[in-house]
């Protein structure tokens, strides 16, 4: 097959973050590339304990049921759902389209950027953003507008990974994403995106690997790494 008739395959280059001014632009790019794949990728390195640490947010939110949950950087919508099965009332906000596109949520979602919420003041009673803090170019950016648009007393779930605590967790950790490294490599090739240097969880977990924390209300919570979920 020639040059021209040869498909092309997307780089998503890990050897260097981008610049403050760009990181949005190029957070944008690598969702809208790996959507297809990107629920497929979490299952795959968290031996499905995402799905429990999703539904330990939505627990801790302690919001009555029918209440108004905005779920900021909602990707695919895995948070929406947990929201809908525990009766609350999802509305969910991403940049991508992509994400937005291969989203599996029955949940109302817009394409929008954290500063400049489709919301208005005070119109929601909670709000919850998972494994997406790291993206975002401004996290002050991302509090100040969760802020504005929670109502008095409304509640905030951040669920962000972690190093594992125990030099015992951390040699687990890293021993699992050597054996998950090659999967997601060959998940990322399908997708036709071709990983070159640094692997992807150490973009935001270092190479000891990561567990979650879950910050609501000055509490947190890590669940235990023998939990896969459901």
């Amino acid at each position: 097959m020639n040059a021209r008739g040869q498909s092309r395959k997307r780089v998503l280059r890990l050897d260097a973050l981008p610049a403050p001014d760009d990181k949005g632009r190029a957070v944008t790019e690598m969702f809208d590339a790996v959507a297809p794949r990107y629920d497929f990728l979490n299952r795959l390195l968290t031996i499905r304990m995402d799905v429990r640490w999703r539904r330990a947010a939505v627990k801790l939110l302690a919001l009555r049921p029918g209440a108004c949950v905005l779920d900021m950087a909602c990707g695919t919508g895995d948070l929406c759902v947990e929201l809908t099965a525990a009766g609350l009332t999802p509305i969910g906000i991403d940049r991508s389209a992509g994400m937005l596109a291969a989203a599996h949520t029955n949940a109302p979602l817009a394409r929008a950027d954290v500063d400049d919420l489709p919301l208005r003041s005070g119109s929601v009673d909670g709000v919850t953003c998972g494994l997406a803090l790291r993206n975002f170019s401004r996290i002050d950016t991302f509090l100040a507008s969760a802020a504005r648009v929670l109502a008095r007393g409304g509640r905030l779930a951040i669920l962000e990974p972690s190093r594992p605590r125990t030099p015992v967790s951390c040699r687990r950790a890293s021993s699992l994403f050597r054996t998950r490294r090659a999967a997601c490599r060959r998940a990322l090739l399908g997708s036709r995106l071709v990983p070159v240097a640094s692997p992807i969880a150490q973009l935001s977990a270092g190479p000891a690997g990561h567990e979650p924390q879950v910050p609501v209300a000055g509490r947190r919570v890590a669940p235990s790494a023998s939990t896969t979920g459901t």
